[in-house]
């Protein structure tokens, strides 16, 4: 019913169109100037091309994505060179920039996700400072809000701040239109019973404009086969799996268990032009989601069902060069990870106020000071409250100083210095961030360019107060007593990643450019759980001492180099193909940190050099866009070389479920134009049908086709 009256509604607002004047440009209508001069800000918080940037950049546009057939955020992601992007469950994603992920290897879900990249939506951070993440399923926007995506590839925080480290994922939403009202609807049904619709309607009218959106969307599993840690192997239905120590199972750890992932998200987006110079808008949203998803252990398998419950207010101004901006988040979420114990759940809220100011100094110096302040507060909510994961209310602030410096001193040259400091309160110091980079234009159609930086990482609520601390008598033994313990650690040292970046980019023809990068990555202060002797007065082997530390000398180094080309051999035909080659290692790894087949002894003291093997050696995809008469026709295909996803359970069941082999992923969307506003579709994801897995014991990913149509008025 629920679904019946959705569509409905996103109908009624389509219809709108004998009114309405079209919000976007046309697909049909891009110049080649366009295609090959797209835009970016975040590289250098500046208006200029990806070609002049001075970081490794790139930007996605909404029509791309709306070519492409991409059916969330973070699907789109994989039309940029230098990302992975690695299908969950059906619609649920993992996303790394350059991987170097997972580099303790034996660790659970939450430490393998991606804690080193900074999003934001319009510059406001979405980072969860739980145990530092971005839950791309909890975003409140999707696709058709989209105006572009720009990607910064390496440590940023000296523009953007703390936990920006492995680089920067900025979503810019549409504002604005043309004068009048308009509205967008965007509805698909397909495969694995999944029903998708997009809808927003708004209105300019002088020099104010406001826009609402609205998403739903909804898929089923690709099956009922889940991994089963006991066995080793998948086994139908999730009432049918077995824990190793004979725990009951819980039916919530799955929810519907039929479904992967059902979301919803409603959003305001407003602004005013007070006059030319100054500018003021007001973004307000509010999403539901609820999904299957790899994260913590639950004892059966990776999978577990999670909830996320947000809401967000964002106010912000330019005003001849001052611009400010004040953001409030707030929002429940239940990870919902354990078997026999509490659940994860957890309320929050996000305090986040940033001003900065350009100076134009003279045509060829630009200073830009800034502040920030940030203050994220969690507080632990359980069903049984002998067992909190995090006691009462936690809170990190951070507070920061930042200066950028944009220099030119002849026409050619461009030097570029950012230097910022954060003050947090765990650990209580100061860190800093800096960035060094130039560009060098031999002539209007060679550009060198040159980047060093370094970043660090914030402290996450997890790790800093996770506090569990349960005491208990030994079976069968009388007197003995045994203890399970799991520490967080508010000292730690924050992690750090350095980079050195070498870059050349060329107009072979007015039609074909190519942007070569080389890179090289190091990175220290890396974290994990290690596992500690009982203290005195309790029996070890009846217990389970846990604490979160850093891995003393252990550090993490990447070479690789990424190729990417733009060509628009026709004016109806754009090819854009990229690729990365990376070498990563690990140094120093406590030999614990190994899988069984390399150590059966577990030693925890020894170390060792080793190929970091969670990344693949070669990464990479194609954007391939046609244009004929009232078709659309679109390729995207994405591949990744075979990689290894090491999981804690390893120690245990040693078996080969994160041993990846070689994935093709190729999409396909055909599209005609049935009248000027109006397209009709087939949607096409992982047309190869590999039938496997993408990450540790997940779901085994299979071809997702859809049939929809879009109103764009």
């Amino acid at each position: 019913m629920k679904k019946s009256i959705f569509l409905t509604g996103l109908l009624l607002v389509a219809s709108s169109y004998i009114f309405a004047q079209n919000e976007e440009q046309d697909l049909y209508d891009l110049s080649l100037e366009e295609l090959m001069n797209i835009e970016i800000v975040s590289a250098s918080k500046k208006k200029e091309t990806v070609f002049d940037a001075p970081m490794s950049s790139y930007t996605i546009t909404g029509t791309e994505i709306k070519n492409a057939g991409s059916n969330s955020i973070a699907e789109a992601l994989r039309l940029c060179p230098e990302l992975i992007v690695r299908e969950v469950t059906n619609g649920v994603y993992d996303v790394h920039i350059r991987g170097f992920d997972n580099m303790p290897r034996l660790t659970d879900g939450a430490f393998q996700t991606n804690q080193l990249t900074l999003v934001m939506i319009d510059d406001r951070p979405v980072f969860n400072h739980n145990m530092g993440a971005v839950y791309w399923e909890a975003l409140p926007i999707e696709v058709h809000d989209v105006e572009r995506i720009e990607i910064v590839k390496g440590p940023s925080a000296p523009l953007f701040g703390p936990n920006a480290v492995s680089g920067v994922i900025n979503i810019i939403t549409k504002k604005g239109a043309d004068e009048g009202v308009f509205s967008t609807a965007d509805v698909q049904y397909g495969t694995q019973n999944s029903l998708i619709g997009r809808a927003n309607v708004g209105l300019k009218q002088g020099k104010f404009s406001a826009n609402v959106s609205g998403n739903f969307q909804q898929r089923d599993n690709y099956d009922d086969e889940y991994f089963e840690y006991a066995s080793g192997r998948y086994v139908a239905g999730f009432e049918n799996l077995n824990d190793p120590q004979g725990n009951t199972i819980r039916p919530d750890l799955f929810g519907d268990a039929d479904q992967s992932i059902k979301k919803w998200g409603v959003n305001l987006f407003t602004q005013l032009e007070v006059k030319p110079e100054f500018l003021v808008g007001l973004d307000a949203g509010t999403q539901q989601s609820e999904n299957q998803r790899y994260y913590f252990n639950n004892g059966y398998t990776p999978i577990s069902y999670t909830t996320f419950n947000s809401n967000y207010l964002n106010l912000y101004s330019d005003y001849k060069g001052l611009k400010a901006r004040a953001s409030l988040s707030n929002g429940r979420d239940n990870l919902n990870p354990f078997v026999s114990q509490v659940s994860f759940e957890y309320e929050y809220n996000v305090a986040d106020i940033f001003i900065d100011y350009t100076w134009n100094v003279t045509d060829n110096l630009t200073i830009q000071p800034g502040l920030n302040y940030q203050r994220a507060k969690y507080t632990g909510l359980y069903d049984d409250e002998e067992l909190p994961l995090i006691e009462g209310t936690q809170t990190l602030e951070t507070s920061a100083l930042s200066l950028r410096f944009d220099y030119k001193p002849i026409e050619k040259l461009r030097l570029i210095a950012a230097l910022r400091g954060d003050k947090f309160s765990q650990p209580d110091d100061t860190y800093l961030s800096y960035q060094f980079a130039s560009t060098y234009h031999i002539n209007e159609k060679n550009m060198l360019r040159a980047v060093y930086a370094k970043s660090n990482s914030s402290a996450f609520i997890g790790p800093t107060y996770l506090n569990v601390n349960i005491e208990y008598d030994v079976p069968g033994l009388p007197g003995y007593r045994g203890i399970y313990q799991y520490q967080g650690n508010p000292d730690m040292k924050l992690f750090n990643l350095s980079l050195y970046e070498f870059g050349y980019r060329v107009k072979l023809l007015n039609n074909l450019e190519a942007d070569l990068t080389l890179f090289h990555q190091e990175g220290n202060n890396f974290y994990s759980v290690i596992t500690n002797a009982a203290p005195p007065g309790y029996l070890n082997l009846a217990s389970t001492v846990l604490k979160i530390d850093n891995l003393k000398d252990m550090k993490g180094v990447q070479n690789g180099v990424t190729l990417s080309l733009n060509w628009v051999p026709v004016a109806n035909l754009q090819v854009k193909p990229f690729g990365t080659y990376q070498h990563s290692e690990v140094e120093n790894l406590p030999s614990a940190l190994r899988t069984p087949d390399y150590d059966p002894n577990l030693n925890t003291e020894n170390v060792f050099d080793d190929v970091h093997e969670p990344t693949p050696a070669f990464f990479g995809g194609a954007y391939i866009n046609y244009q004929w008469n009232k078709f659309n026709i679109n390729l995207n295909p994405y591949y990744m070389s075979s990689y290894i996803v090491f999981n804690e359970n390893d120690v245990v069941n040693g078996t080969r479920v994160g041993h990846i082999d070689n994935t093709l992923i190729l999409n396909a969307k055909i599209s005609y134009k049935v009248l000027d506003h109006l397209n009709i579709y087939i949607n096409g994801r992982n047309l190869t049908g590999t039938g496997k897995n993408q990450h540790y014991g997940t779901s085994k990913i299979d071809t997702f086709v859809s049939g929809g149509i879009n109103f764009t008025l």
